[in-house]
């Protein structure tokens, strides 16, 4: 009989997901889930109600007197839930320092709050030396009143790590202010009786200490506070208010999960031996769960829940997404709510309503308020059961049961207004300060345009009394300014295709505007274009052109921030405003000083071309967007150069990719020439000087000369002066034809050394035209994949895309049979096992380390779908996809793992235990997963489903392995015996869609003729990105994605915040014995990586990651 498993989806991989050089988080901090699509799994008899949505980030809540939820977020922001719906305006925002755990954390009301309206926060503050503080604030509405903080509990400073932050805190019933203060990572002052972390306080309300504490005669200052200690991070705890008991929720790390009764001077332990003092109930870090979190007593005075209930207390865990109940003598263990598919992803905190509902906060994908609620009693047919709030309609009875009415629409298609409904009075429209009432409110700053308010709606038109337009020019990259895709700012563009910007007034500064009518400003750092003439960032703007050598070179610098001078750090990453020094010259060698930008004056009014719209837009080419480049088949494209020879006084030349070429000579001879060959015939369209940049300037003559089949050809000559600074702007060819070789030549050298780097653009005289939708001579889908679908022949391994109707993902339940034997997506078990007909091979270029198991990978799409390739090479599975891996140790299956997109978009795992006999598989409990013993003694755990979200990660996309760097390699296709390129041949039979370009493989590992900077990235990236990697659940700021340049991964020189290695950095240059990545891949002690699936350390990776750590010199 098959086991339906109603899976938990949205498992909270941010808290328990672990990757290199990390440890296991103490506070959630980054919940990533799939969109929820079934409401929680909980006892007959119960409802699940959403009551808002829309909170960032949230930490803790208090139900006031009058119904109103009050939320903290991490980032500062206490928000107020009022009706059930979210207000807009903040009840308060304090400034705090929201690094890893720290930042607003703890809430309570006060118990005369609906006479004084204290609200009492627990956050980390910025005021001198980051510290924890309680400060109490006064409501005036649903704001705090202005001026209204009172600073009541200072607490020493904090360590370098910014984890073991909890800051709960709740009134007693003796009147008294509790607080909790986790150890701050750092394991002693848990014991330490004059110390205040690792603790729960005890406070008077104005913050002053009770001469009656424990230890007020025996310690000093704020320690004299302290109520109970030996506590590690208690994340949360919650008064009983029939008793006054205290019950704390104390995470574990590597010990079990707490859950202790908090009295008077007691000690639970935490660094120091045993617990004196034995928990109340505590549960290990299994089956998917990681960190308890919030809890509460139900003792309500309306009691909504059965009689059975009264008196129990319920608990989260962040990971597993369940809350449990439990007797107060920690009997009666159940669990009692059970994420279904990501609507209880990462509960934080529970409490108990004026209703006798049972409140939850979820901070996951969505984060939310929800409550859980026993159904109404059975009324009458077709009576009136209204909830009385007339923006969800009039309830009727239908079978027993009330049923929903028409909810209230209100919208007055009036975008000058903000759409609500009022429970009591129903529709109400406020005003959304979005609209203009007159000209005179309309003012976009700058001179050229003419303001007028137009039905509400501010216009700008251009009055024609401007050309301040201009292409900009980064010094340091040698490239235009265009935007990308997420309008940043980046120096990566051609002059013809050179984002145009508007230079708009401001004082004497100015601000930069789009012929789109966007403005600039900085995003964390980044120069970003999607502000209005009201947010836009104003830049001071700084004569570079040294007394004329360098004509229109201008600096640029926001009037706000630290260090606000714009520099180019890389040609893919965006312009940086306030990433640097603030050095004062405009030096293109100095990383630490402002860069130089050539201004050129041009038209206003053109958007420029569009790079990805699928359009060959004017001045667009391969070159500048390789996106369009099959629209632009007409267009030409960058040539790479390879370096043939040199001449005179060369003394070396290097031929790059993508047609740049740097040349360096001496003043040993003039003239002096290198030659590069294209390595075919070209019909040359343009090429250009990029820089004559050895920093100093001489009266020198540059010429570039083709070859052809009839000899030379002076294609252009440029003298380095600077009344010939336009020879800088792209030189056009007359259609050189059979051009095969470029020869660049110097002449009357007046230094030194001198460098440059030169560009050279052309058509193929011949050959396949890429792009043409056709399948010309030697065309491959790897040289041109924009018409691999017209290739298809002997060069794939597939000649056609097999039907797949059996090995389809169900709709969001799991099924899958106990034996794999009756799986559909199998034939036969006999070893070696068959697959379903739709099933396709495939392989990976980089291996995940499983302590040297053999895994063979397979892969099955619902027929008419596709994998859709983003822009970063991942693949993402369409609904009802299927990837199936087997594993094999010393030639016998052990284990074939399912990884599944479910009908409805979300996913889902399960695996098969193999048999000794090698004739039968079996389903593996998804919850309690197991274990079995290989030959040679190794131990083998299978892994629950909740374990498999540890790795396949949101950030990192889900699937895992396909990506385009991973596939592009070749593979044996058994049905048809031949061996091609997977990437080509999935492809060219239709099963992909999105960005088909083609990127380089991984180098494995062991490769040695691939660098030891790539072979360690892409091990880095396949065994750590998953987690470490910008919106992953890895601990810290590392990213260890492939094409993440070493000085952006945050690894090298950068101290861990790990306790168990204090001082040592992730990637220490010259020493790898004191690199942490290094120290915690190599063993398999405490804290290893990767955390799961493996429990050998991997030699072959260990000596790979020596080797590269060993030969830094230091960090870039």
């Amino acid at each position: 009989m098959a086991r339906h498993i109603l899976r938990p989806s949205a498992l909270a991989v941010g808290l328990v997901a672990l990757g290199c050089a990390s440890e296991s988080p103490e506070h959630p901090d980054r919940g990533e889930a799939v969109e929820a699509r079934q409401p929680i799994v909980i006892p007959s008899g119960f409802q699940h109600q959403v009551i808002a949505t829309g909170l960032s980030q949230p930490t803790a809540m208090a139900i006031a007197p009058d119904g109103r939820i009050f939320v903290t977020q991490q980032t500062g922001q206490v928000r107020v839930i009022k009706d059930n719906a979210l207000l807009a305006a903040p009840f308060v925002t304090v400034t705090v320092d929201s690094v890893n755990e720290r930042g607003l954390v703890g809430i309570t009301l006060d118990p005369s709050f609906s006479s004084n309206g204290h609200v009492y926060l627990f956050y980390t503050s910025t005021s001198g030396s980051a510290h924890n503080r309680v400060s109490r604030f006064t409501a005036s509405g649903d704001v705090a009143a202005a001026g209204s903080e009172v600073v009541l509990v200072d607490f020493p400073p904090l360590s370098a790590a910014g984890n073991h932050n909890s800051g709960a805190l709740h009134f007693g019933n003796d009147g008294k202010l509790y607080v909790a203060h986790g150890d701050n990572a750092e394991t002693a002052h848990a014991q330490d009786l004059n110390h205040t972390f690792g603790k729960i306080h005890r406070f008077n309300a104005d913050g002053s200490i009770p001469t009656d504490n424990p230890f007020y005669g025996t310690s000093t200052g704020l320690a004299r506070a302290i109520w109970a200690y030996g506590l590690r991070n208690p994340f949360t705890f919650s008064v009983e208010r029939a008793s006054g008991k205290i019950f704390a929720n104390d995470v574990g790390g590597g010990d079990p999960e707490e859950i202790d009764h908090i009295t008077r001077g007691s000690n639970y332990g935490h660094g120091g031996g045993p617990s004196p003092v034995p928990p109340v109930h505590a549960y290990p870090r299994d089956a998917g769960r990681c960190a308890i979190t919030g809890g509460t007593f139900y003792n309500p005075t309306v009691v909504n829940f059965p009689p059975s209930y009264v008196g129990k207390y319920f608990f989260a865990d962040y990971c597993s997404s369940q809350i449990w109940s439990m007797n107060q003598d920690g009997t009666g263990v159940a669990v009692f709510a059970d994420d279904s598919n990501g609507e209880l992803n990462n509960p934080v905190d529970l409490d108990v309503g004026l209703d006798g509902s049972l409140y939850y906060l979820q901070r996951g994908s969505g984060a939310k308020v929800g409550r859980i609620y026993v159904a109404q009693p059975a009324c009458a047919t077709n009576a009136d059961c209204s909830d009385g709030d007339v923006c969800t309609g009039a309830e009727t009875c239908v079978a027993g049961q009330c049923q929903a009415g028409t909810p209230l629409s209100c919208d007055d298609g009036d975008p000058c207004t903000t759409n609500g409904c009022n429970a009591a009075t129903g529709c109400a429209y406020t005003d959304n300060g979005q609209c203009c009432t007159s000209s005179a409110t309309c003012n976009d700053g700058s001179t050229c345009t003419t303001d007028a308010c137009v039905s509400g709606m501010c216009q700008y038109v251009d009055n024609g009394t401007c050309n301040s337009c201009v292409k900009i020019r980064s010094q340091r990259t040698n490239n235009y300014l265009v935007l990308d895709a997420a309008r940043k700012v980046v120096p990566g563009g051609t002059q013809a295709a050179a984002q145009i910007f508007e230079k708009v007034p401001s004082g004497t500064a100015f601000k930069f505007k789009s012929s789109s009518g966007d403005y600039l400003r900085v995003v964390a750092n980044d120069l970003t274009m999607d502000a209005t003439s009201a947010t836009a960032a104003a830049f001071a703007e700084y004569d570079c052109s040294n007394g004329g050598l360098y004509p229109n070179g201008k600096g640029y610098a926001a009037l706000t921030g630290a260090a606000p001078h714009w520099k180019a750090t890389s040609t893919a990453g965006p312009i940086k405003s306030g990433d640097g020094g603030n050095g004062t010259s405009c030096v293109t060698g100095d990383a630490t000083s402002w860069e130089r930008f050539y201004l050129e004056t041009t038209a206003c009014g053109s958007a420029g071309p569009a790079c990805g719209d699928g359009a060959c837009d004017a001045g667009e080419t391969c070159g500048s967007c390789a996106a369009d480049c099959g629209a632009c088949s007409g267009t030409p494209a960058k040539l790479t150069l390879a370096h043939v020879s040199d001449s005179g006084g060369w003394s070396s030349a290097a031929g790059l990719t993508d047609g740049n070429l740097t040349a360096k000579v001496s003043s040993a001879a003039s003239p002096s020439c290198a030659t590069f060959d294209l390595g075919g015939t070209y019909t040359l369209s343009s090429a250009r000087l990029l820089e004559d940049n050895d920093g100093a300037w001489h009266t020198d003559t540059w010429k570039v000369q083709v070859q052809t089949g009839s000899g030379y050809v002076d294609a252009f000559a440029y003298t380095d002066t600077p009344s010939a600074m336009p020879a800088w702007n792209t030189v056009d060819f007359a259609d050189v034809p059979g051009v095969s070789r470029v020869s660049v030549c110097m002449q009357n050298v007046g230094g030194p050394v001198e460098l440059a780097e030169i560009e050279v653009w052309g058509f193929p005289d011949a050959g396949p035209v890429c792009g043409d939708r056709a399948c010309n001579g030697s065309e491959t889908c790897a040289s041109c994949p924009w018409d691999c679908d017209t290739c298809i022949g002997s060069q794939l391994g597939l000649d056609a895309r097999p039907s797949n109707t059996a090995c389809v993902a169900g709709d969001g339940v799991i099924d899958p049979p106990d034996l794999l034997s009756d799986h559909p997506c199998f034939t036969s078990v006999a070893n070696p096992p068959a697959l379903a007909p739709g099933v396709i091979p495939y392989a990976i270029a980089e291996p995940f380390w499983s302590d040297s198991a053999l895994k063979s990978r397979y892969l099955a799409l619902p027929d008419g779908t596709t994998l859709d390739v983003k822009n970063d090479g991942d693949f993402e599975l369409p609904p009802g996809a299927v990837t199936i891996k087997s594993f094999q140790w010393q030639g016998q299956y052990f284990e074939t793992r399912f990884f599944v997109r479910f009908t409805n978009g979300t996913y889902g795992a399960y695996t098969y235990r193999w048999s000794d006999a090698q004739d039968e598989a079996f389903l593996v409990d998804p919850i309690a997963g197991a274990s079995k013993t290989l030959a040679g003694g190794h131990v083998w755990s299978y892994p629950t489903e909740a374990q498999c979200f540890e790795c396949h990660t949101s950030a990192a996309g889900f699937s895992l392995g396909l990506e385009t760097r991973q596939l592009n390699v070749t593979q044996l296709y058994p049905s048809t015996g031949r061996a091609a390129n997977q990437f080509d041949t999935l492809n060219g039979i239709g099963m992909l869609s999105g960005n088909l370009t083609s990127l380089p493989p991984f180098p494995p590992h062991a490769q040695p003729d691939a660098s030891l900077q790539m072979r360690a990235d892409a091990y880095l990236h396949v065994n750590c990105s998953n987690c470490h990697r910008p919106g992953g659940p890895g601990y810290g700021t590392a990213d260890y994605r492939y094409d993440t340049p070493l000085a952006s991964k945050n690894i090298c020189d950068q101290e861990s915040i790990l306790t168990d290695y204090p001082g040592l950095a992730l990637i220490e240059p010259g020493a790898h014995e004191a690199s942490v990545v290094w120290l915690r891949m190599s063993q398999r002690a405490a804290g290893f990586m990767p955390p799961i699936g493996s429990k050998l350390a991997d030699g072959g990776g260990a000596a790979l990651l020596e080797q590269w750590i060993d030969g830094l010199t230091g960090c870039p």
